[in-house]
């Protein structure tokens, strides 16, 4: 419950930080993931429900300034119809190029967000975003250039 109440905050200061995301984060509704998920961070679908895994955010987003970009980026994922885009695509790829553009945009609007292996970062100073999957044996993705 601790970790919704974390969420519920963070969508309120998102009103006041950048009014536009806040709005529409208002409409999310809260869930844990189900079990049978097998990658649990954080999730939207068309419906406007938010996905979360407790563990995750607790091992992963201690900081609320992170934790608000999380927010951001999963509205992000709704305003772009990145769900409703996503066609006969191969998701895991669809979700790397999606995760690219919409990580730039909340470190465009000075959103911090989760970094490190596995996950998608950017340098907005270096224009590039990048995802280091070493683990899965497919090296280091890098655009240059992302806006």
């Amino acid at each position: 419950m601790e970790c919704a109440r974390r969420i519920k905050s963070q969508i309120i200061t998102l009103q006041k930080v950048q009014p536009f995301f806040g709005y529409i984060a208002t409409s999310l509704t809260l869930h844990e993931f189900p079990e049978n998920v097998p990658i649990k961070t954080m999730g939207v679908d068309a419906n406007f429900n938010l996905y979360y895994d407790e563990k995750w955010i607790d091992e992963n987003v201690k900081d609320n300034q992170v934790l608000l970009g999380c927010v951001c980026h999963e509205v992000l994922h709704i305003c772009l119809n990145h769900i409703g885009r996503l066609g006969t695509r191969l998701h895991t790829i669809s979700n790397i190029a999606q995760d690219m553009v919409v990580n730039s945009i909340c470190a465009q609007n000075n959103l911090k967000i989760v970094q490190g292996e596995g996950y998608v970062n950017v340098d907005n100073y270096k224009n590039k975003a990048w995802v280091d999957l070493k683990k899965l044996n497919l090296g280091t993705i890098t655009v240059e250039q992302i806006s």
